[in-house]
């Protein structure tokens, strides 16, 4: 009874063929009832059978064979996979050349989760017929289910299919994309859904399949109209909604992306992955309390989103919930005990500890563990990693502590004054290009940071002229790094000191960092394990990633790009190969995109250092920043840029910013007067003004004309430092955000205004990171600065503002500072 199945030859054999298949059929539906049938298939209605035998591919011929094959089929879309498996067992037994049996078992072993079973019955059908394209589709459909170690095989099967179906079946290129995306190749994962979508482009799940793939080669605009296409077909799809938010919110969009992950929600309340991505997206935008409330809530959903857990634990801190920020970070931990999270718990507990500590005394630099720190960035298990081992955790306060929570009644009217001013001084951090969300939280931190140097720089400017020389003492409890002694100890500032540096007007940037977003982890690299350091603890930040287009950086990609080449042709040029070496160069310099440049060289990974050009030994040429091309496939690359912290490279990079910074305090210095105005003598920074502003025996600034003069001098100083600074990138993370607030801070101390922010699509890191020249990168940014700098003769920019140290003299209060309702609109 177990011969290939044929076209009769004559009636007899007909009869003989149908009896048996009738027979075997019966069979086949006793072996499914003994099983269990669903009650909807106790007793199919003619017309349903007809429709399923209609339907039918691989039909035998032989009718009572077909109907078996079809109700079979109604079992597995009815979910009864054991009765149809039962059924097809038999059928099989006794016609195991009956295709369509093979292709339902497979779609039941499928259907219930068993794929290797699955794959056993698509092989055999496809053992009878090499050339069933829905046999290859379907045994590529389980391959991709079985997890990606399988992807090359369902890839290889699901192009077999297309090959046999010959565009006949536009499922196959859906398929097919959605493997290629999951591969990461989502060039070619999105031809494959527009060949889906020329067949039918009323699919809505291919719409968003397509958004899906462009999105991640960061081809927004397509990659919003085709999202939008989705939910115009489809208005109930939530996925396509979430997905067409998060987009907005990549952008840097972040009004757009709130309003349309409210879309998802109003669908589905308890739509978990988009309370996360909401929640991250308040996050990204420094409003923690609304991001408290949805990952706390996807939480009570599902109690396994360890990530919404640990950004829930770090709202918590944020808005000085300690006490319960610890509690949940321990309940993830008893659930994932290498978690990440270890390393917010612990600091989180110092934090704690230290609320009523002078800021000025704040210093985790120099307090927390190198070990701790540097595996923190790298997010190693905390459990083992080796040199974590003989680590003293953090204990729980030593005296009971009150959580910060809210701050009681209304803030100081010195508070109010302080944050005002800091929000609109922090709008001017805020970059107009796509990609970074406008972040309240971040603008606040800057301002205050930006205060906090202004006035430190006025106290140390008066200090230098009318102190005879003592400038502002730097407390080296205070300090990442300790200076020179000064000899005898201060007044304001027992114990030892040292006289202000480069370095401390950082650290207060750095400070302000540290305390707002206890999710980056910035550190001084130096101040990191000291195996890390001299290894050359390096920064690396990616313009393209694999095949995606980094939203925030890739508008920098040609530039970047063209110095690799010009760099790579003239070190060929500049060597020993003559001819030969001049026609590599011009094929270098000739590529048109990574893979042209990649195959061009011909010799795998590369990278080329971009220079950097000394001012203290001009003819010192320094390690700029490093010009990566990493093969990735498939079909991609990584393009980045690397900034390794090497010992010999901070000792060069300290030397410029140190002269820097003394040229700048020597212009400032002689600007001053040479006798003081009233009340200079107590060194309180709002005097400066009067001082500056009075001419004099000094060029002083009270005139136009020397105003200009003073002010280019200073734009000079402090463009240079800042280039300078963001080559050098000597934190884990963040700085070039610090940079932007020493430069404000810095024109804000000399009561120059800086009228608009940095122009649309600029990035000035970006700009000094690409050049050699310090000066290329002073003229380039004043030729849309200098317009917009006033030195402000009529008031005092931080006139009325108290004093930073003053308003917030501990670590309690800048946390409290940081919550403080927002003064004006931002």
């Amino acid at each position: 009874m177990g011969g290939k199945l044929m076209v009769a030859r004559n009636n007899k054999e007909l009869w003989r063929q149908q009896s048996l298949a009738a027979s075997v059929a019966a069979a086949a539906e006793a072996a499914a009832r003994r099983v269990g049938l669903p009650p909807t298939m106790q007793e199919v209605p003619d017309h349903m059978l007809a429709a399923a035998v209609h339907m039918l591919s691989h039909k035998s011929g032989i009718e009572p064979l077909d109907k078996a094959v079809a109700r079979g089929f109604l079992l597995v879309n009815t979910g009864a996979y054991e009765a149809a498996i039962s059924m097809f067992d038999v059928l099989l037994g006794d016609f195991p050349n009956l295709i369509a049996g093979q292709l339902a078992k497979g779609s039941a072993y499928a259907m219930s989760g068993r794929f290797p079973e699955a794959v056993v019955s698509f092989t055999a059908a496809l053992s009878v017929d090499p050339e069933a394209h829905d046999a290859w589709k379907r045994r590529a459909q389980v391959q991709a289910a079985r997890g990606d170690e399988f992807l090359s095989h369902a890839l290889n099967d699901i192009t077999q299919a297309e090959v046999l179906a010959k565009g006949g079946d536009p499922d196959i290129y859906h398929q097919r994309g959605m493997i290629y995306h999951r591969l990461k190749d989502f060039r070619s994962g999105a031809k494959d859904f527009r060949r889906c979508l020329a067949a039918n482009e009323l699919e809505p799940v291919t719409w968003n399949s397509l958004g899906l793939c462009l999105a991640q080669l960061g081809d927004v605009e397509d990659a919003v109209a085709a999202y939008k296409r989705a939910v115009e077909l489809k208005a109930e799809f939530k996925e396509a909604w979430l997905n067409l938010a998060q987009l907005h919110k990549d952008a840097g969009n972040g009004g757009e992306a709130l309003k349309l992950f409210a879309m998802p929600l109003n669908l589905d309340s308890s739509y978990t992955q988009a309370l996360h991505l909401r929640g991250q997206c308040h996050y990204g935008m420094g409003d923690m309390a609304r991001a408290l409330k949805d990952f706390t809530r996807a939480v009570e959903l599902d109690a396994t989103l360890s990530t919404c857990a640990h950004l829930a634990a770090l709202c918590l801190q944020s808005l000085g919930e300690f006490r319960e920020a610890v509690t949940r970070l321990d309940a993830l931990l008893q659930r994932e005990p290498s978690h990440a999270c270890w390393y917010s718990r612990e600091c989180i507990l110092y934090y704690w500890q230290r609320l009523d500590r002078p800021l000025v005394a704040f210093n985790p630099d120099d307090e927390l563990d190198p070990y701790l720190k540097e595996a923190q960035c790298r997010r190693y298990d905390p459990r083992t990693h080796p040199p974590l081992a003989n680590y003293v955790r953090q204990g729980p306060p030593t005296a009971p502590l009150s959580d910060l929570g809210t701050p009681g009644g209304s803030p100081s009217s010195g508070m109010v004054q302080l944050v005002h001013c800091a929000d609109v001084l922090g709008r001017w951090v805020q970059l107009d290009c796509p990609g970074f969300l406008a972040n309240v939280r971040q603008h606040r931190q800057f301002g205050l940071a930006v205060i906090s140097i202004a006035q430190r720089l006025r106290q140390h400017w008066l200090g230098l002229k009318y102190s005879g020389g003592a400038g502002f003492p730097v407390p080296n409890s205070s300090a990442s790094r300790k200076g020179e002694p000064l000899v005898g100890p201060h007044p304001a500032h027992p114990g030892s000191c040292h006289l202000m540096e480069w370095r401390d007007l950082m650290d207060m940037s750095v400070r302000w960092r540290q305390i707002s977003e206890p999710n980056d982890p910035v550190w001084w690299i130096d101040r990191l394990a000291p195996e890390a350091f001299e290894e050359g603890f390096g920064l690396q930040t990616p313009l393209v990633n694999g095949q995606l287009k980094v939203i925030r950086y890739y508008p920098y990609f040609p530039r970047a790009f063209r110095l690799m080449k010009e760099l790579m042709a003239s070190t060929l040029q500049g060597g020993e190969a003559g001819d030969l070496g001049r026609a590599a160069g011009a094929v270098l310099r000739g590529a048109e995109s990574l893979a042209e440049l990649y195959s061009a060289w011909g010799q795998g990974d590369f990278w080329v250092v971009s220079p950097c050009q000394s001012l203290v030994e001009p003819v010192r040429s320094m390690e700029g920043t490093r010009l990566t091309v990493q093969a990735r496939p498939p079909g991609g690359f990584e393009f980045s840029i690397r900034t390794p912290g090497t010992p010999h490279r901070w000792r060069e990079y300290d030397e410029e910013l140190q002269a820097l910074w003394e040229k700048l305090c020597a212009v400032v210095v002689d600007a001053l007067p040479e006798h003081p105005p009233p009340n200079t003598e107590s060194l309180a920074p709002g005097p400066f003004v009067d001082a500056l502003l009075a001419g004099g025996a000094g060029a002083g600034m009270g005139q136009a004309q020397e105003a200009d003069t003073v002010l280019r001098q200073v734009a000079d100083a402090a463009l240079k430092f800042f280039f300078y600074w963001v080559n050098f990138g000597p934190l884990s993370r963040g700085s070039a955000a610090c940079g932007y607030a020493a430069v404000l801070g810095i024109f804000t101390a000399l009561n120059i205004d800086v009228t608009r922010g940095v122009p649309k699509g600029l990035q000035m890191d970006w700009e000094a990171i690409l050049r050699r020249y310090p000066g290329e990168f002073v003229d380039s940014t004043l030729h849309w600065m200098h317009p917009a700098l006033h030195v402000t003769q009529d008031r005092d920019l931080l006139g009325g503002v108290p004093l930073v140290d003053d308003e917030i003299p501990d670590l309690g209060t800048a946390l409290r500072a940081m919550n403080v309702p927002a003064a004006v609109p931002s």
